[in-house]
């Protein structure tokens, strides 16, 4: 059986470092919050900054097959969801992929440089065409329509990413923290009114890139975006009402394993809860999601035939911490 140690507040990266260089069981938890997107749109190429979709259920990044650009823009509220003094350690961006005629594509993180609006405009059908914008509404030409517009067309971001990864197949997929990412979530707390959020931008390069993406109006919760944010923090005030740990890790059995493995955590209080194993590039290779968890013992079993043979993280992540733990697949 598995055992685990006490709570450690480090990076990410450090916990995977120590996971891998020292061949201990498990490491657990640090502060995590888990923010919803405060706002989102795509701006769809458009001489005349006519299109915009500031309520559609889907953002869009890449080109499509008649050689028209779309960007995401995407904003998180974080000086509401940290507290004042919190030292962000690392930050994950994940997006639910839905559908999308191309392969692995880069796509990336680019920080807007002037803030931009999500008006009352909702695309019908596929909304890949988009719909007129409305009031308010970032385009291709304007920030804020009618009357606001970006210095150049399509947006006013930094040309240096934040970061990029490789998007695939439909599915959930994440950006994993970079320093750059961490700056830009820092800076955003310091000053939110500074805070203008990502623009999402695909391969540009080549027709037929384009990916659909959940945006936060998402009908299903698992299909929206979120930010999760790994800090620490001395304030007094949040020690005083940050909720008891929501979890902990009871065991991995087998572990070595070969076919499956049986994950068991008990869960303290109720709510919502999402189980990774990543592979050693940062990749999920499996992902379950609880929206509503009760309190008690839970078991979730791991399959082995889908993994390559190595060392794995599992993470259970709830609404203000983390836990993770250390898989053996052997083939």
């Amino acid at each position: 059986m598995t055992h685990f140690l006490p709570t450690i507040r480090f990076s990410t990266l450090f916990i995977l470092v120590v996971l891998v260089a020292f061949g201990a069981p498990a490491v657990s938890a640090q502060h995590v919050a888990e923010i919803s997107a405060s706002k989102d749109n795509t701006l769809f190429e458009d001489n005349d900054g006519l299109l915009s979709n500031g309520q559609g259920i889907y953002i869009f990044a890449g080109m499509t097959a008649r050689n028209e650009k779309r960007r995401a823009l995407i904003a998180f509220d974080i000086a509401s969801a940290l507290p004042p003094d919190a030292l962000v350690d690392s930050v994950h961006f994940q997006i639910f992929m839905d559908k999308s005629l191309a392969g692995d594509v880069p796509v990336s993180l680019h920080p807007m440089s002037v803030a931009w609006g999500e008006g009352a405009s909702d695309a019908p059908a596929n909304e890949g065409g988009g719909v007129v914008a409305a009031d308010g509404d970032a385009t291709w030409i304007h920030s804020f329509k009618p009357s606001m517009t970006w210095t150049t067309p399509g947006g006013d971001f930094d040309t240096d990413a934040s970061a990029t990864t490789a998007i695939g197949g439909s599915g959930t997929h994440i950006w994993y923290s970079t320093s750059a990412m961490v700056a830009d979530v820092s800076s955003w707390l310091s000053d939110s009114s500074a805070n203008f959020g990502w623009m999402i931008v695909g391969d540009e390069s080549q027709p037929v890139t384009a990916k659909r993406f959940g945006s936060r109006h998402a009908a299903d919760a698992a299909h929206q975006p979120v930010l999760r944010v790994f800090y620490t923090s001395n304030s007094t005030a949040s020690e005083k009402t940050e909720l008891p740990t929501a979890f902990r890790f009871d065991s991995a059995w087998p572990n070595p394993f070969a076919t499956s493995t049986t994950v068991g955590f008990t869960v303290e209080r109720p709510g919502r809860f999402v189980l990774d194993v990543i592979d050693m590039t940062g990749r999920i290779v499996h992902s379950t999601t609880y929206q509503a968890l009760q309190p008690g013992s839970q078991q979730v079993s791991i399959p082995g035939s889908s993994l390559a043979a190595g060392l794995f993280i599992v993470k259970i992540s709830g609404q203000s911490d983390a836990v993770m733990g250390k898989l053996v697949h052997l083939r």
